[in-house]
């Protein structure tokens, strides 16, 4: 979810069931295209640190959930995390039944982009929004999480439901039932801070690297 890959990366399967086996994980990039950014350079010591604690190979040495929960990089994040107020809450709402993606390529440019392009003030803005209705720290959204804090906007339940299962149909982009960081962090863009020319070739170069045929089909 921070890097936007997974920590063992292979087109191949069976590659892929080698490289766990190894236990070997390297922090070398978000990406397996060449000539791609680093994303793991532009993040904090401690968040690296407490992945490598994560994906320890060894289980006696490797840490446990209750003691990562409790990791001072974690905690900053409730120790920091700010109470939305009405005003924010109901144009953030707004925005949310207004976001569309109309298809998958849209979905996944955007993606790609939030992981190489995204201006630092502005993913700390949405991770601190984040903040705000994950309220176990677990990186997903649930239904009852997102309620509990858009009562501050009503208390009608039944029209809470409603506009929560309208949020749910147009942020749960994958459909597993819960709003995850990066679902999340792509619905909540300022566009015009990540939207130019100079991204959507980045953009365009990172999904044409498999073919090089000069177009995306």
């Amino acid at each position: 979810m921070l890097s936007g890959r997974p920590p063992f990366y292979s087109t191949s399967t069976r590659e892929v069931l080698e490289l766990i086996v190894k236990g070997s994980v390297t922090f070398s990039g978000s990406f397996w295209a060449i000539g791609v950014e680093p994303v793991w350079k532009m993040m904090p010591s401690e968040c690296v640190n407490l992945v490598r604690q994560m994906l320890t190979y060894d289980m006696k040495e490797r840490i446990t959930a209750s003691k990562a929960l409790r990791d001072p990089w974690l905690m900053s994040f409730q120790e920091n995390s700010k109470v939305i107020n009405k005003d924010s809450l109901v144009k953030v709402v707004k925005s949310w039944k207004n976001f569309r993606t109309q298809t998958k390529l849209q979905v996944a440019v955007l993606s790609y982009i939030t992981s190489q392009h995204l201006p630092r003030e502005e993913e700390a803005r949405i991770r601190e929004l984040f903040a705000t209705f994950d309220k176990d720290q677990n990186g997903e959204l649930t239904k009852e999480e997102l309620m509990e804090v858009l009562k501050l906007m009503h208390g009608d339940v039944k029209k809470l439901k409603k506009e929560v299962n309208e949020i749910f149909r147009n942020l749960d982009l994958d459909n597993n039932g819960t709003i995850g960081y990066n679902e999340f962090l792509v619905a909540n863009l300022k566009i015009d801070s990540v939207l130019n020319e100079k991204t959507l070739k980045s953009a365009f170069d990172f999904y044409d690297t498999v073919s090089f045929c000069g177009y995306l089909g």
